[in-house]
């Protein structure tokens, strides 16, 4: 009788332990999957801006050329 208390007890111990280890683990898994997707977004971001060509300085409009400003005849 006193053995299947004190496996009893055991028993519900390890169950307390396993609850806690699992509940840790779960919140680790979460803080890891969350680092993955935003390593996963920056990346897909940094990919996209550089296939889109937005690397090229906004100073630069490609192979047209320069138009030269011009001045309003009718100011009076």
């Amino acid at each position: 009788m006193e053995i299947a208390i004190i496996v009893a007890v055991f028993g519900v111990a390890a169950l307390f332990v396993l609850f806690f280890l699992a509940r840790r683990l779960l919140r680790l898994a979460v803080r890891l999957l969350l680092a993955g997707v935003l390593i996963i977004i920056l990346i897909a971001g940094g990919l996209f801006w550089w296939w889109s060509g937005a690397s090229v300085s906004s100073g630069q409009s490609g192979n047209r050329p320069a138009t030269p400003a011009r001045r309003n005849s009718n100011s009076r």
